[in-house]
């Protein structure tokens, strides 16, 4: 049961201002077809499908509601030739960090599944400032978004791992509650209804964001701030544009979506270091990520401003945050010879009280080999709470080989 709750790896797309594509680029099926099933991997709550780049792949893409631009960012899947029009740009993004260098291409075929289009634009990172293969298990090359969901109706199984695509004149029936959406810069967003601590309620826009790992992430304004959980724990939020995302994770009583009474929810609070970021940064008021989604099957309908959610059996199974407090992450993203390390310690956590240390290599779980495991299974069992806990080997690189005992502990 995956319990798990990737806030790390918030994938959040600040503003991309005039590099974006001026247009809103289309995709269309071959051959007289008007729907198309297409198989994904879903990992740390991320939907990733399969994609052609001028003829090339499949390469692996996040299927991100939250982005406008076509992103790729392994450059080693662009051959020199497609590099000949590129025009260098600098963007901002979510975090702390500097301005990136980007190239906007042009020109670019695009294959996902029986659709495809010509001449579309991207945006091509020069470095990859997400590291998402190391942290998601397997190569990652891109971000896909507005170009399939404005193409098409996109309906996500999140059990089956199936996303259908149909062309919106396509009479399909519609199963699960109806919920209106805004389309702002060619992204949904939904009210909701967020009960605090002191039984207030705000009704705040969100996002929906099937290309983050959270339930729900609230960018709070100063007027806003009781809507805070007492108690609460600081870490490493996520990774965006810009670099690492500091802030708060608690839990609220109750979040209303529509029909559906959310309760007892897991929820990120992003911060800022001044208004003037945070300003900068914000999409609106916060986002819903996979976490949430990934309970429903749904249905997503821009050209009618609505989606359709339909409860699945994982409706029901708690949110829960990492009881660890460490990260961790594989060498690479191949199947094999994959190697696992521990990339962040949070502070007072089960993970520094046992003395695990940035960069310890990860042997054995309960006598286990690491390789035999996913990344994804590793994150769900520091997900769950034991009251044996988990027996580590590690190797630290002063080629030390040591055994540890870390006992897990809800932290919210």
């Amino acid at each position: 049961m995956e319990r798990y709750f990737l806030i790390r790896l918030i994938i959040l797309i600040g503003s991309f201002g005039l590099i974006s594509p001026a247009f809103s680029q289309k995709l269309s099926f071959n051959n007289g077809h008007r729907k198309d099933k297409m198989r994904f991997e879903l990992i740390h709550n991320l939907i990733v499908i399969p994609v052609f780049v001028n003829d090339k792949g499949p390469f692996n893409f996040i299927l991100d509601s939250g982005v406008k631009p076509l992103i790729i960012t392994d450059s080693s899947i662009v051959s020199p030739l497609d590099t000949n029009s590129l025009f260098l740009s600098r963007i901002r993004g979510r975090g702390i960090g500097p301005e990136l260098e980007a190239y906007v291409m042009t020109n670019l075929k695009i294959d996902v599944g029986a659709a495809s289009g010509e001449k579309l634009s991207a945006i091509l990172l020069k470095d990859d400032p997400f590291h998402l293969s190391a942290y998601v298990g397997i190569p990652v090359h891109g971000i896909i978004g507005s170009d399939v969901f404005n193409s098409f109706m996109v309906k996500v199984n999140y059990l089956s791992k199936k996303i259908t695509l149909y062309y919106p004149e396509v009479k399909i029936r519609k199963r699960g509650d109806r919920i209106p959406i805004q389309l702002i810069d060619e992204k949904p967003y939904v009210n909701v209804l967020v009960s605090s601590e002191d039984g207030t309620q705000d009704s705040l826009l969100l996002l929906i964001d099937s290309g983050a790992g959270h339930a729900f992430s609230l960018d709070l304004r100063d007027n806003q701030e009781r809507i805070h959980p007492t108690k609460t724990v600081a870490g490493n939020l996520g990774k965006g544009l810009g670099g690492a995302i500091f802030g708060l994770v608690g839990r609220l009583p109750e979040i209303q979506l529509g029909e559906f009474s959310i309760k007892n929810v897991v929820v990120a609070f992003p911060m800022y270091e001044d208004d003037a970021v945070r300003s900068l940064m914000t999409e609106r008021s916060g986002s819903i990520g996979g976490e949430l989604l990934k309970r429903f099957n749904v249905l997503f309908d821009y050209s009618r401003g609505e989606i359709y959610l339909k409860k699945n059996r994982q409706y029901r199974n708690p949110f829960e945050y990492n009881m660890s407090g460490m990260e961790v992450y594989v060498s690479n993203g191949e199947e094999n010879d994959r190697r696992f390390f521990i990339g962040q310690i949070d502070n007072d956590t089960p993970a520094e009280e046992e003395g695990f240390m940035v960069g310890d290599e990860i042997l054995s779980i309960n006598f286990r080999d690491a390789s035999r495991y996913t990344l994804d299974e590793i994150n769900n069992l520091l997900q769950e709470e034991s009251t044996t806990g988990l027996i580590f080997q590690i190797l630290r690189d002063d080629d030390r080989v040591l055994v540890k005992l870390l006992k897990l502990k809800r932290r919210i």
